[in-house]
């Protein structure tokens, strides 16, 4: 049975359940959000998220202070490193100095500081350091893990210059980090515990690091569905410009959408942004509406910011939208979608390239039956229904697009570009 959704509080709450079924029950008025946060106002339901831990050298005893993991001297005897003690550029009072080729430090964290959700979704995990070479030349340093008691080296070697700290960064896509598996929510509560750190591969290094840093990403999808019941969201207010999968709903997967509309939204975000979607993927999206406005920097739509193997019919955006590119009046990329009896309305300007009436860039859909009217503006990869159209399979059937188109190259009124 559906839950009824009453308020904007209870719309918010819907986060706490992202498989949950959920039905309108009246018009929300959702004013209130501009005041949320801090000023970031609603939490899109669904989204992606990281989360930082770090540690560095705080005293002689290794101990931390206010941090959220400490320094673990490994093996035992800390044979491989020395810690000194001296002002740094970035105001660390001390740092850990390798001082023989393979010398290492590897820290263990606080598991606590990296405590995701277990529906967590597409988790990837990097390793950061801060590092300095003091001797002439250049070293070259290399990610390390400890997983159940064995090293694996991340990523390859990368070069340390003597001039200033710099950041370096390994990813790690598998777990372990050899190319096996994927990573899941366990996996990352077991390197927290076990350690992350850095191995120094040059003959005589010198190699000064002052932070050592775990960076957890994942995502949390909306695969639930919602019958807005032909009500009406109102005055939804979201200011993060530098966060992504931004709408009513960041990030959806597998989710049913219908009968709702947004109205006088005001978002302001970095990339992935829509009044309803930022991010869509697998879902089915039917007779929903927006109008507002909406800035950003890529992959901005009206309704949905990136579309991925959706369907959307009878829905609509009077939204206006500005960013630097993949900007559109409906969509601003979609991949394999089926689109149809749609329309926009709303202005888009695109300061840099790929702004459509309807969609930005349009890769191997089905478009029927939609139309654009309002007025498309960029550098290039302009139209007025779609700015940017190709792929392997694609299809446009009964679409027209009213609105002025303004650009420098590749404009056009329907389509700015097609490749066949």
């Amino acid at each position: 049975m559906a839950t009824t959704i009453t308020n904007v509080t209870e719309l918010q709450a819907i986060n706490d359940n992202l498989a949950g079924d959920y039905i309108l029950g009246n018009n929300i008025d959702a004013s209130a959000t501009s005041g949320w946060n801090d000023g970031a106002g609603f939490d899109p339901i669904g989204s992606g998220t990281t989360l930082h831990s770090y540690s560095r050298p705080e005293s002689d005893d290794f101990g931390y202070a206010g941090q959220s993991g400490s320094w673990t001297i490994y093996p035992s005897d800390g044979v491989f490193y020395d810690k000194v003690d001296e002002e740094t550029p970035d105001d660390d009072s001390t740092y850990i100095q390798a001082v023989t080729s393979g010398s290492y430090a590897l820290l263990a964290h606080d598991a606590t500081a990296l405590d995701i959700p277990d529906d967590a979704t597409d988790i990837t995990v990097a390793i950061r350091a801060r590092v300095r070479n003091v001797a002439s030349g250049t070293s070259y340093i290399q990610g390390m893990v400890n997983i159940n008691g064995t090293e694996y080296l991340v990523g390859s070697n990368l070069a340390v210059s003597s001039e200033s700290y710099a950041n370096k960064s390994w990813t790690m896509n598998d777990y372990p980090p050899m190319g096996f598996g994927g990573w899941t929510v366990g996996n990352v509560f077991s390197l927290a515990v076990a350690g992350v750190g850095v191995k120094v591969s040059d003959a005589s290094p010198d190699v000064r690091i002052t932070q050592l840093y775990i960076d957890v990403a994942y995502k949390r999808k909306f695969s639930g569905k919602l019958d807005g019941a032909e009500y009406t969201i109102s005055d939804l207010y979201i200011n993060r410009p530098t966060e992504d999968d931004i709408g009513l709903f960041g990030y959806t997967d597998g989710a049913t959408i219908q009968g709702v509309t947004i109205a006088n939204c005001n978002y302001t975000i970095l990339d992935d942004a829509g009044a309803l979607v930022g991010e869509s993927n697998n879902d089915t999206i039917t007779n929903c509406h927006s109008s507002g406005s909406i800035t950003g920097r890529s992959y901005i739509g009206g309704l949905i910011g990136f579309s991925n193997n959706s369907a959307i019919s009878r829905c609509s955006s009077s939204v206006k939208v500005s960013g630097n590119d993949f900007t559109g009046g409906l969509i601003g990329w979609s991949y394999q979608c089926t689109i149809s009896q749609c329309f926009a309305k709303g202005d888009v300007t695109g300061t840099d390239d790929y702004a459509g009436g309807l969609i930005g860039v349009s890769q191997e859909d089905d478009i029927d039956d939609c139309y654009a009217r309002g007025n498309v503006a960029a550098d290039r990869y302009v139209g007025g229904l779609i700015a940017y159209f190709y792929g392997a399979t694609k299809t446009i059937d009964n679409c027209y697009s009213t609105g002025a188109v303004t650009g420098n190259s590749d404009v056009g009124g329907l389509i700015g570009y097609s490749d066949s």
